[in-house]
């Protein structure tokens, strides 16, 4: 293993955010710059749901970058944070496609 090879591929919490929608947010600004994030429960399991506080977690070596960019653009409008949770909301209630 090349030196430095281990420390890419951890993840890192680079932010914190109070719903599923707003980490969903948090992770398209993300994308959106080209560094791939991913969300989780704060605390509790599946079964708790996605409600509550989320990390958000990218790669060790696109922190410091992705936390620039998260303080770049901190404070997700309401409009913004509205729609998502109101798109997250209606994507629980529609029924599942047969597999």
């Amino acid at each position: 293993m090349a030196e430095g090879e281990s420390e890419r591929g951890e993840l890192r919490v680079a932010g914190t955010a109070s719903s599923a929608p707003e980490a969903e947010l948090m992770c398209q600004r993300l994308a959106d710059v080209g560094i791939h994030a991913i969300w989780q429960r704060a605390i509790g399991g599946p079964s708790w749901g996605e409600s509550g506080g989320q990390y958000v977690y990218v790669r060790a070596d696109q922190l410091d970058r992705a936390r620039e960019i998260l303080e770049a653009g901190e404070g997700i409008s309401e409009a913004d944070l509205i729609e998502a949770e109101e798109e997250d909301a209606a994507r629980r209630r529609s029924p599942k496609p047969p597999e």
